[in-house]
């Protein structure tokens, strides 16, 4: 049995730090470099964390290149496991990737070469919300197939 892996070199990512909610976000970005983020139905699910990822895939079959903004950042909230008249939560923050604990989302982009990517990186500068930006090298993930799906 053969398995297919994604050709990286093909993936350009764009790691963005943001307070945003995942939905506004995708929608600045639609304004900022004219895409269509629409949500999946399916999130990433990642078993051993039991949490899921959201996933905003570009719509528009007629583009370039083809968006995902991939959500990094996730609170779980996990209950104590003490016997309490009331039951308490806390929050755990989890990460798709862990080693990019800083980084909130990830725009996947295929098919676009590096100056593209730096022309994308110019736009979505414009966005007042996004505190930080910068481009990521796949190969330099110790968890790069949970980009992948």
């Amino acid at each position: 049995m053969h398995v297919l892996l994604p050709d990286f070199d093909n993936y350009k990512l764009i790691a963005i730090q943001s307070q945003l909610e995942d939905y506004r976000l995708a929608y600045s970005i639609n304004e900022a470099i004219d895409a269509k983020l629409k949500r999946q139905e399916e999130p990433i699910y990642i078993k051993n964390l039991e949490t899921s990822f959201s996933v905003f895939e570009d719509a528009n079959e007629h583009a370039f290149f083809r968006y995902h903004l991939i959500q990094n950042s996730f609170f779980q909230e996990i209950e104590y496991e003490q016997e309490v008249l009331f039951k308490e939560y806390f929050k755990k923050k989890c990460f798709l990737i862990n080693e990019e604990e800083n980084i909130d989302f990830i725009l996947r982009i295929e098919d676009a070469c590096k100056n593209q990517v730096d022309i994308i990186i110019e736009k979505l500068k414009n966005i007042e919300e996004i505190n930080h930006l910068r481009e990521m090298e796949v190969k330099d993930l110790k968890s790069e197939s949970h980009l992948f799906f």
